[in-house]
């Protein structure tokens, strides 16, 4: 009875889907996402004005520096971060993914992804709710199986995608254990978060300037409703992003190899950005982004190359603050200027190399290294004798996990190096900008989708460096503080 039951079910649904059937054989639709929290404990301790340099604060990079656009000076009691539990719930998703097959090879394929936060690892918040953080990898694209795939919309750039860590690190990854905040893919300096997520200038930068009609200058208002400089210099300095109004070619896997190509188009232009009012002059920038990846794959070997190259990123972010200053006690030691002598235009660029084996019997060993550089140019050199004009800083990391039966052990070491920065008349000093991490894990798989998780995150500013460590909610240390988490979680895929 049950099996006749069965097949009616089965002729009545074939038969109402009628002459539609083979469209529906011919696409699907997958729910994806990720739960995890997990309890954690933070502090930041060790800032010591000891460490300053003799002259009070000639570094590049002090407490205010580059990220608020004001000179900054060492306080003679610096602050440290007690330490204090909460619940980190960031690195949780919900996604829909779909694929349609339209004859002769060719497909349509789209993505839609959300990060959400579950509630609020503050203590004051006490009635927060769940919230939809941020939109993730989003686009839609056209493949064929000879040639690729073209698609647009938002996606981590090649450089972004080749800083991952090897899946055998899965269980117990999460914002805490990533390493890129302040080390991976960015300097130490303007806001301590990782990833830049969205790319318009408008949507990390805007200071709510104000354009008078009549004159045609331009205003800075009270920057509290706007975004910070702290913000814009990240947008502007980031090689770790994730870039809306972007296009993109993956190729097919040929005998192992893949490319990928990125391009992030300008979009929306800010009034600051646009060559209009005091802050503008120097000519329009149209800031552009063009990325490329290539990854080749046998058996336990993964090897990944990116290339990143940022048209007029920093020129945008210091004119859009009508300049960012560079440290210094009472006055500038060198700065990002813009008016009719200041920034012209910029160009950064960065590349990073990534190489894993996994062997057999578990066990996989990792190894990471990058580059990062940044140039900019001025309307007149000659009148701008100390300002800046060059940012460089590489950094590197090695990973080791071991999985046997559902256990994951894992440890992974990183270092920032010091960040090295010069103009026309004095060298500046990035001495003690430099940071290492120490990052310990411990996955236990229950189930294939289900984890227990356990980690210890030791960051070690020098010290005039003040890398929080994490993703999005690490706490922001004085220079020379050395951030630590301790975190045990649950994470569970779908």
């Amino acid at each position: 009875m049950q099996k006749k039951l069965t097949a009616m079910a089965v002729a009545s649904a074939l038969d109402s889907i009628g002459s539609n059937t083979i469209w529906a054989q011919a696409s699907s639709v997958q729910i994806y996402g990720t739960i995890t929290t997990s309890l954690e404990y933070a502090q930041a301790k060790g800032a010591d004005a000891s460490l300053a340099p003799v002259d009070g604060g000639s570094s590049w990079r002090t407490p205010a520096g580059v990220a608020t656009g004001v000179g900054g000076v060492y306080s003679l009691t610096p602050a440290n971060r007690d330490g204090r539990a909460r619940v980190q719930s960031n690195g949780s998703n919900f996604g829909l993914r779909g694929r349609e097959d339209l004859g002769s090879g060719v497909y349509a394929g789209f993505q839609a992804e959300l990060g959400i936060t579950l509630g609020s690892n503050s203590a004051q918040a006490s009635n927060a709710s769940g919230t939809v953080a941020t939109w993730r990898n989003s686009g839609v694209w056209i493949g064929g199986k000879a040639w690729g795939e073209v698609g647009w919309g938002m996606w981590d750039t090649p450089i972004t995608i080749n800083m991952a860590l090897a899946p055998a690190h899965a269980a117990y990854d999460n914002p805490s254990t990533q390493m890129q905040a302040g080390l991976l893919g960015t300097i130490s300096a303007g806001a301590p978060g990782a990833k830049v997520s969205g790319y318009t200038v408008d949507a990390q930068c805007n200071p709510n300037f104000v354009v008078v009609a009549a004159t045609g200058t331009v205003t800075l208002p009270t920057l509290t409703f706007g975004n910070s400089a702290a913000t814009c210099f990240n947008w502007g300095t980031s090689f770790n992003r994730r870039v809306s109004n972007s296009f993109w070619y993956q190729s097919p896997t040929w005998a192992g190899f893949r490319l990928r190509l990125q391009y992030g188009a300008p979009g929306n232009q800010t009034t600051a950005s646009s060559g209009a009012g005091a802050s503008g002059t120097g000519g329009k920038l149209s800031p552009a982004l063009y990325g490329v990846g290539a990854t080749y794959t046998l058996g336990g070997l993964y090897a990944g190359f990116g290339y990143e190259y940022h048209k007029d990123y920093l020129a945008t972010a210091s004119r859009t603050f009508g300049g960012l200053v560079v440290g210094g006690i009472g006055t500038t030691l060198t700065t990002i200027p813009s008016g009719a002598t200041g920034v012209q235009s910029s160009g950064d660029w960065a590349w990073n190399a990534n190489l894993r084996y996994t062997f057999a019997f578990g066990l996989t060993l990792g190894g990471y290294y990058e580059q990062l550089k940044y140039r900019l140019d001025y309307n007149n050199d000659f009148l701008n004798p100390t300002a800046l004009k060059r940012l460089d800083r590489d950094a590197w990391r090695l990973d080791v996990a071991y999985q046997i039966g559902p256990h994951t052990f894992a440890v992974q070491y990183g270092q920032a190096g010091d960040v090295t920065c010069n103009n026309v008349i004095t060298i500046c000093n990035g001495d003690g900008t430099g940071t290492t991490v120490w990052i310990l894990g411990y996955g236990y798989n229950l189930s294939k989708r289900t984890s227990l998780y356990a980690y210890a995150t030791l960051v070690n500013n020098d010290q005039n460096a003040a890398s929080n460590g994490i993703f999005f909610t690490g706490i922001t240390p004085s220079p020379g503080a050395d951030p630590r988490y301790y975190g045990f979680g649950l994470r569970h895929t779908f």
